[in-house]
């Protein structure tokens, strides 16, 4: 049987998990766009070409909202590499990790109307919302 957690715990922990990301972020940081295989974690090197660059919001997060919160604004980038954008890399202002997912035209965690991008295309986000489900086994 699985364990189960409250959702007054996932929504403590939402909230606190954005207060880490945006600390952990700054002020300062970045979202890379790659092709090539998302790496296994943070920690890992980058695999494939950096495709296009986008700037987040001084405050990278907005409040959570329950178990979800959002991304502030995203500044579009333009794209520097020919490619199809698979996956990308939040980084902070000294270009650590602080945190990686998914990304196409599919059920990813940022979605695209198309992924495939080619130099001087400009790469918009206008959307990226995450939700926070706490699983046990």
């Amino acid at each position: 049987m699985s364990m189960q957690f409250s959702s007054a715990l996932q929504d403590t922990v939402t909230t606190n998990l954005v207060s880490a990301l945006n600390g952990e972020l700054g002020a300062t940081a970045n979202i890379h766009f790659f092709d090539g295989v998302q790496p296994a974690a943070c920690s890992d090197a980058d695999d494939g070409t950096e495709l296009v660059l986008c700037q987040m919001d001084p405050t990278p997060f907005a409040a959570a909202s329950g178990n979800v919160f959002s991304a502030n604004t995203i500044a579009p980038g333009t794209v520097i590499a020919d490619g199809d954008l698979l996956y990308f890399r939040m980084k902070d202002a000294g270009l650590d990790v602080i945190a990686q997912g998914s990304c196409g035209i599919a059920a990813e965690n940022i979605v695209f109307d198309d992924g495939d991008v080619t130099i001087g295309d400009t790469v918009t986000v206008t959307a990226f919302d995450v939700t926070v489900l706490l699983v046990g086994s």
